[in-house]
């Protein structure tokens, strides 16, 4: 939650993730792993499972936005002799893997400046999704990542700015739906290791909360 916000807390599931895991006891994680994974014959982890029905959500009913989004960045590419070469298919592709590996449900980039905050989810989203993809150009997620950063050439004029940064508000409001359809109305479904887990803003990965952690975190809410 971003700091300079004007709210008091949030509706209260930071806290109940934190309340339930400190009934959940992380040294039994290894024991659950093995009886679950007996019962289901499933062996992929939550966060592979994750990353595959976002791509899901993004084919199945989210394909016009992630269509739109890679037409409006290849308008943006062919605007520069250094990126207008790159394929319409191979923009397309970068935004549906960074949106895969996207930790949150959205940064909040509106003006020209964008903060640290944002820049710690955008960057490695964007590396994971160049690792994860070696057939495609790395100079492709080198662009997609100036214009998320509004990283703007020299010599960008304010009409060019004000279309990346519009690329940007429009890249940020399909992130935040992708996350919910594929976090919390389809994983969540089907990943069911200890269902208690499976709760918004939670992740069933992180089995357990330690009971100092719990009161930290409480120390930390008292503060604010």
């Amino acid at each position: 939650m971003p700091e300079d916000w004007p709210i008091f807390g949030t509706t209260g599931y930071v806290f109940l993730n934190f309340l339930n895991g400190i009934f959940v006891e992380a040294r039994n994680a290894k024991a659950f792993d093995k009886l679950y994974t007996q019962f289901t014959k499933a062996t992929i982890s939550f966060q592979d499972l994750l990353y595959e029905k976002k791509k899901l959500v993004m084919q199945a009913t989210m394909s016009g936005e992630i269509s739109t989004l890679g037409h409006y960045l290849s308008t943006l590419s062919e605007k520069n002799r250094r990126t207008r070469d790159f394929t319409l298919n191979s923009l397309t592709k970068a935004i549906v893997e960074v949106i895969a590996f996207f930790p949150v449900y959205r940064t909040y980039i509106n003006t020209w400046s964008v903060t640290d905050r944002d820049r710690q989810y955008i960057e490695p989203a964007i590396a994971k999704a160049r690792r994860k993809n070696p057939a495609i150009n790395s100079s492709v997620f080198d662009f997609l990542k100036d214009v998320l950063l509004l990283r703007f050439p020299e010599g960008f004029g304010e009409e060019d700015k004000a279309e990346w940064l519009d690329f940007v508000m429009k890249f940020q409001q399909v992130t935040s739906p992708v996350m919910a359809k594929g976090l919390e109305d389809t994983t969540f479904y089907v990943y069911n290791r200890l269902v208690s887990l499976n709760e918004v803003g939670g992740s069933p990965d992180r089995f357990g909360t330690p009971l100092d952690a719990f009161h930290g975190q409480n120390i930390e809410r008292s503060k604010h």
